[in-house]
């Protein structure tokens, strides 16, 4: 086992002699070219956290500052006489990176542009940020419902959900459409043909001229929706499979986001069709029937 007193992250001691670890040099490196593209302190940590890289034995929970320090250590330069990971050029741009942004709050990854709702009860769910937990981000719910998922998880999981539904366009289907809540004129039009039916005398043409308008809006709604999967499918067609998650695409496509545990990540496209990341995570009701 490496003795992290001797060696700092990035290195090894063989028969005595400090040389760049094979697997942790890469991290090193990625960690500086990240934080010189922009990325934030803590989207690196959250990353890095997600994929599980040990920084010691058995530890993988990273935080902005273990991210910080590695950057700040010159020693990565060969300053000190160890072999060199980073160039001095590339320590000196992160450290003047670090200077800019001091007086300029962390930027935490881009949220979804939809709102997100309990797989459980459907109701809105509001996002949590705790550091003292592996896992910093949390979405919770009034009804009881916890879901604990990195945002780094979360935006893979609705990539994942984009691209197959990008590959395969016909999963956007008219027959797993569930049913949306029916306007409240429609819903008084109800009540008013029912409040005529049960009288003792009630006109019969009139009647029958409300059951058909009440069935010519029905129609009209579905007929709505079934143009709104048209254009879904039309607008996968022309999408190409994502490399990133993009908000954007995600709001053209989608008007909800689904969490429920264990590890239910679905999204509610715009005609109502409720899709996940595989065979089996389709529902054709509202969450909590799935």
């Amino acid at each position: 086992m490496k003795n992290r007193y001797t060696a700092p992250f990035g290195y090894t001691i063989i028969k005595g002699i400090t040389e760049i670890h094979p697997n942790e040099v890469a991290v090193i490196r990625r960690i500086f070219a990240d934080y010189l593209a922009g990325t934030s302190l803590q989207r690196i940590a959250n990353d890095l956290t997600a994929r599980r890289v040990e920084y010691l034995p058995g530890e993988s929970a990273w935080n902005k500052n273990r991210v910080k320090r590695i950057l700040e250590d010159a020693r990565y330069t060969g300053a000190t006489g160890l072999p060199p990971i980073i160039d001095e050029a590339a320590h000196s741009r992160a450290g003047a990176a670090k200077g800019e942004r001091n007086n300029q709050p962390e930027q935490q990854p881009p949220q979804p542009v939809c709102p997100t709702v309990c797989a459980v009860c459907g109701a809105k769910m509001r996002r949590i940020h705790d550091t003292r937990r592996k896992i910093t981000e949390s979405w919770v719910c009034l009804c009881g419902a916890k879901v604990w998922i990195s945002d780094t998880d979360l935006h893979t999981s609705l990539m994942e959900i984009l691209n197959r539904l990008i590959a395969q366009p016909d999963l956007v289907v008219d027959g797993h459409i569930e049913e949306q809540e029916t306007p409240l004129n429609l819903v008084a039009m109800q009540n008013e043909i029912s409040r005529q039916l049960e009288g003792f005398a009630f006109d019969r043409d009139k009647v029958k001229e409300d059951i058909f308008e009440l069935a010519a809006l029905k129609y009209s709604r579905l007929d709505d929706r079934k143009n709104t999967t048209k254009q879904l499918r039309a607008e996968l067609e022309r999408m190409a499979p994502l490399s990133d998650f993009s908000p954007a695409v995600l709001g053209t496509l989608a008007g909800q986001i689904l969490l429920g545990e264990p590890d239910v990540v679905q999204i509610k496209l715009k005609n109502g069709q409720i899709i996940g990341k595989e065979d089996g995570h389709e529902s054709n009701g509202n969450p909590g029937q799935a």
